[in-house]
């Protein structure tokens, strides 16, 4: 190597392995490249071999992965974590030592997603640790992960806060776990399992796990490539089976005839090669039966022609009757012992008959295939044929048997029945699996047939019929339709189906907030999980697997929804059946309700719960329908829950969703199930249109109610194949819109918004165009606060508040709902008449088209004069900050103070169970509260109820975390002193705390901080304290607390003057004499 060439790799680089990177390994080959001036002279061929070699170098391993390689292989034996049991099981081959299993797992298992033990799955870590893409086996070296889940059954954290051995890595709690397991011992699971978890030791589920490891490994050995690019090692090595085979038939006696089947219509231009194909076979023995399926070209002349030519064709002719006809018409036909099968459009090489006969008749082999060469566009060639292993792999991983590759016994085609006249499509995909029932295909490997699919596809099936005609196929085999229906069934039984999706977490979610919210049930869970990694599938099955209430049925390929269902629905036993998609969580005991409608409707056929979005409006309602082609849409999606309680719910609707569809066995078994030629879009729309062809209905039942999980992808695809089948099954005949539950809601369906078009259907998707009715003299109230959607919101003041207000509004003869943060713009909100914007920390925007009202009740100092300006009415709750607005902004600020909820708030719902001495309800609001931190000083009887308190205040002083809205004002009400306060700058700028007008409204005596107006609001049944002291006298004195009398008297004025209902009716009058005012 010359001098020039040695500063490539600079001596000081390679000092040791931790210097060299792929960084600069990916340098070195850029300079090799650079230096490989290839002339541009040389032909293509040879400048593209210089271009692999240099491309080569990328994939050589480089000595910093070797040494990285070897130790980690020495990193993994020394853990002594290995369990090659089930490593084993994994990689499907036996191994002599760990060592061997440390190598192989470096080399090939890492990258296989493969796991050296049952309590580490990679996945499941990296999620939990929230570590992106870093992986669970650099626990072996990387001292800064702290204690993890390292998998579904392995909580470091948790096991070393149970033995107390002072483990820091979790490394060092599986080590120690693992050395000291016995026969008996309990795995530390993961809490996100508890709901599910069974009481099997470690060791049984360390079995059950290996079982699944087998199972899957045997699964995934069917799932190799149906097609690959072509290779030169392909053609050499169909040559040399050739010349090993095809020379046996020379010297045979017995040359069997072979019937050739071939279907065609309106394919006059590309017959001929295909017949010339088989004229050209080195075999003489056969006869081609082309069947004409109603061709209305020039077909009929060019098979006459041929006939004419050769009288080993044969023509038959027949009305169009679809493929499956026609090649059953000449199998009836046919005299061949063997049938082969050639389609217009392909060729066999010269000798496919010549070896497929020599090999069938030396074997005596009744079913063989040979390969094909896909000829894709003018330069890719694909390569497809194997060996099948039989059946289920067929069924599993799909068909890899090309028809025009096949040659059979023609006594088992025909016994197996030929075609399937009732597909459209993967026909030959049915008969191979008929076939495999009885026989295992051999593969022979030789390029038997050219497939061009880059000419003449305008006439073939694959391009106009859709492809979910194989989901019709799989069905046929994967659900037993007459078995399912002689199966007994558990009276008063729920099934319910959830779909994973290949995601671990959700899947355990869902299953366990099935159980948690439905616990008095009888309820079995079928998981199907389908073509999910290695690892999920191992964390489910150690997630569920051991739950005797819990089935799986593994599935090696994703399919639609539809036939998923079905398939699991032939796993389940109970009475009744509910498909749930995986990203829902039930409300309490949401399917008892369910059950009850159903049960107690026969002319029912299928009910659906609401289905509530993660912004807190409706997702699903049921399915709609707006008449003849117009394809039907989620009902009420996008508005306000309380549109859907307005509606007269339950109702009967359409058609309900199978993302929440409850039905008796018996009716599901009696339609056959889903419709799997839907795919994925609008299946259960047609099921529900099945039912009304059998008498029955489809029901919506609003007690029951599914929340969307927040960060869910919801929204229902367009699917193009379910939208033109629904559309040329019942176009016409699609139901008409319900108009009657618009009108109960104020509004009406004026047309359909065309947007996506759908090539596929020839049609538009229609999307109801809603707005009010002019007839309908209520008002729509919208109100918007700052609280979040979900249970955290639900604790949020501004929620009660809201929901209060709306109530009062109702009260009045007014249509009001809430909205939270995320439904602020919600798609509806155009229907809204009145819009409130509860100002808390969100900035929300006016509405166009409405009245926007802005009532300030907190965070005064948010407030601009630009926003003032853009609300049509303002109102705070504070005297004092609005009339200092009014002059500041320059525009008129009311004040409407804060309210209570007479119903909630009274001083008769006082109980001696609920009675404390000194009251507290609320959080730390992270930081020691000046009150009670002066009734904890004085030593009052203090009973407190709210988080965060614990290291504040004695324990026994803590007498609950919160209170529910329907507890609060009874205790209110039986206290004998209740203790508030206010934030500093809310009390500064005049706002009274809602607690104040809950607490008077229920009777009580409060002792509060200072803001100005409360006593002239609330007289002597506030007690204003500034201090410690002042707290002090005010407990201590036994005349302070004014008599029972004059508490109720100020309860009666608050009830009566700042109630709810009072507040709805200032603000109703207010619109109407703005509305007035612009007349």
């Amino acid at each position: 190597m010359g001098e020039k060439s040695r500063d490539e790799i600079p001596v000081d680089r390679m000092k040791g392995a931790s210097d060299i990177d792929d960084k600069n390994v990916s340098g070195v080959v850029t300079r090799v490249r650079s230096l490989v001036k290839v002339p541009e002279k040389l032909k293509p061929a040879v400048r593209e071999s210089f271009e692999r070699f240099a491309s080569s170098l990328d994939r050589w391993p480089t000595i910093a992965e070797t040494v990285r390689g070897r130790q980690f292989i020495h990193a993994l034996l020394s853990s002594r974590i290995i369990d090659r049991t089930y490593y084993e099981a994994q990689a499907g081959r036996q191994f002599v030592s760990d060592a061997d299993v440390a190598q192989h797992f470096v080399s090939v298992g890492a990258e296989a997603g493969l796991s050296v033990n049952p309590l580490i799955e990679d996945e499941w870590f990296r999620r939990a640790a929230n570590r992106g893409v870093a992986s669970a086996n650099t626990l072996l070296f990387d001292g800064t992960i702290g204690l993890a889940e390292l998998g579904p059954l392995f909580d470091a954290k948790r096991y070393a806060g149970e033995t107390g051995s002072g483990i820091r890595s979790s490394l060092g709690a599986l080590q120690h776990f693992l050395a000291a397991t016995t026969e008996s011992t309990m795995a530390p699971t993961s809490e996100r399992i508890a709901e599910v978890e069974t009481s099997e030791s470690y060791n049984e589920k360390r079995e059950l796990l290996i079982e699944e490891a087998r199972r899957y490994a045997r699964l995934k050995a069917f799932g190799g490539p149906r097609l690959r690019p072509a290779a030169a090692s392909d053609l050499q090595q169909s040559s040399e089976f050739l010349r090993a085979h095809v020379g046996a038939l020379s010297g045979a006696v017995e040359r069997p005839m072979v019937s050739i089947v071939m279907p065609a219509r309106d394919r006059a231009h590309r017959l001929d090669e295909s017949v010339r194909s088989v004229l050209a076979q080195t075999y003489e023995n056969w006869e081609l039966i082309i069947v004409d399926d109603g061709s209305v070209d020039s077909t009929p002349d060019v098979l006459r022609e041929w006939s004419a030519i050769e009288p080993r064709i044969r023509v038959l002719t027949q009305e169009p009757s679809g493929v499956s006809a026609a090649r059953n018409r000449a199998i009836s036909a046919a005299e061949g012992v063997y049938i082969a099968f050639l389609d217009s459009d392909n060729a066999w090489a010269p000798e496919f008959l010549a070896l497929t006969m020599a090999w069938m008749t030396s074997h005596n082999d009744r079913v063989v295939h040979t390969a094909i060469l896909r000829h894709v566009g003018s330069s890719r060639i694909l390569y497809q044929g194997s060996q099948v292993l039989g059946h289920e792999q067929l069924l599993q991983a799909g068909n890899s048997v090309d028809l025009n590759a096949l040659v059979a016994s023609a006594e088992l085609v025909r016994a197996v029945g030929g075609f399937d006249d009732r597909l459209r499509r993967w026909v030959d995909y049915d008969l191979v699996l008929k076939l495999s029932l009885h026989e295992v295909p051999t593969f022979l490997p030789y390029i038997g047939v050219h497939y061009d699919d880059a000419v003449g596809n305008e006439g073939r099936i694959s391009t106009t019929e859709a492809g979910t005609w194989e989901k019709a196929v799989l069905e046929k085999y994967l659900c037993d339709w007459p078995r399912v229906e002689g199966a007994s069934r558990v009276d008063g039984r729920i099934s319910v189906v959830i779909r994973s999706n290949a995601d671990t977490w959700r899947t355990i979610e869902a299953v366990s907030d099935v159980f948690a919210t439905n616990p008095d049930k009888d309820i079995e869970v079928v998981v199907v999980v389908s073509g999910a990694s290695r690892g999920v599938s191992a964390s489910i099955v150690a997630a569920l697997g051991a739950n005797p209430r819990v089935t799986i049925v593994p599935l090696l390929r994703r399919h639609s929804f539809g036939l998923e269902a079905n398939v699991a629905f032939g796993n389940t036993t109970g009475e009744f059946v509910c498909f749930v998609d995986l990203g829902v969580a039930g409300s309490s005991n949401w399917l008892e309700p369910l059950v009850s409608h159903l049960d107690g409707d026969h002319t029912l056929g299928a009910v659906q719960p609401l289905i509530i979005g993660a912004d807190e409006t409706v997702a699903s309602a049921g399915l709609a329908f707006g008449g003849s082609h117009i394809l039907p849409w989620d009902n009420l999606d996008g508005h306000p829950v309380e549109d859907a309680e307005a509606a007269a719910l339950p109702r009967r609707v359409a058609a309900v969703s199978w993302r929440a569809m409850l039905v008796r066995a018996s009716t599901f078994i009696a339609a056959r199930g889903f419709d799997v030629l839907y795919g994925d879009g609008y299946g259960d729309s047609k099921f529900c249109l099945r039912l009304r062809q059998m008498g029955f209905g489809s029901g919506l039942v609003s007690e029951s109610r599914l929340r969307i999980r927040p960060g869910y992808k919801w929204e229902r695809s367009i699917d193009q194949v379910g939208a033109a089948r629904l559309l040329n099954e019942f176009g016409p005949t699609l139901p008409e819109p319900d108009q009657e539950m618009y009108r109960s809601i104020g509004a009406e369906i004026r047309g359909y918004q065309a947007s996506s078009v759908l090539s596929s259907a020839l049609a538009r998707i229609g999307q109801p165009i809603i707005v009010r009715d002019p007839s309908d003299t209520c008002l729509r109230w919208a109100i918007k606060t700052a609280a979040p959607a979900g249970p955290r919101g639900d604790r949020w003041g501004d929620t009660l508040f809201a929901e209060d207000l709306a109530a009062a509004l109702r009260s009045h003869s007014q249509r009001a709902f809430v909205d939270r943060r995320e439904g602020v713009g919600r798609r509806s909100a155009h229907l809204d008449d009145v819009v409130i914007v509860l100002r808390g920390l969100d900035r929300v925007a006016p509405q166009p088209g409405a009245t926007n009202i802005l009532w300030l009740i907190s965070h005064p100092e948010l407030v601009t004069a630009e926003e003032i300006a853009a609300f049509d009415l303002v109102f705070a709750a504070s005297a004092p900050w609005a009339e200092l607005a009014t002059r500041k902004y320059g525009r008129e600020v009311l004040p409407l103070l804060q309210a209570t909820n007479v119903r909630r708030f009274d001083p008769e719902l006082r109980t001696d169970e609920a009675a404390s001495d000194v009251l507290f309800v609320g959080s730390t609001r992270k930081t020691y509260r000046p009150i009670v931190r002066w009734a904890n000083d004085v030593d009052a009887d203090l009973s407190i109820f709210g988080p965060g308190w614990d290291g504040l205040v004695a324990p026994e002083r803590i007498k609950g975390l919160s209170l529910g809205p329907d507890e609060v004002g009874t205790h209110y009400a039986s206290a004998r002193v209740v203790l508030n306060d206010h934030w500093a700058d809310m009390a500064a700028e005049g706002f009274i705390s809602n607690r104040l007008f809950d607490a008077v409204a229920s009777g009580a005596w409060v002792v509060s901080d200072a803001v100005e107006g409360m006593g002239e609001l609330f007289g002597d049944a506030v007690r204003i304290v500034g201090s410690r002291e002042e707290l002090r006298t005010a407990l201590d004195d036994p005349s302070a607390r004014p008599p029972r009398d004059e508490l109720l008297r100020q309860a009666g004025r608050v009830r009566s003057e700042h109630s709810f209902e009072e507040r709805a009716r200032a603000l109703v009058q207010a619109v109407e004499r703005l509305s007035r005012s612009r007349v």
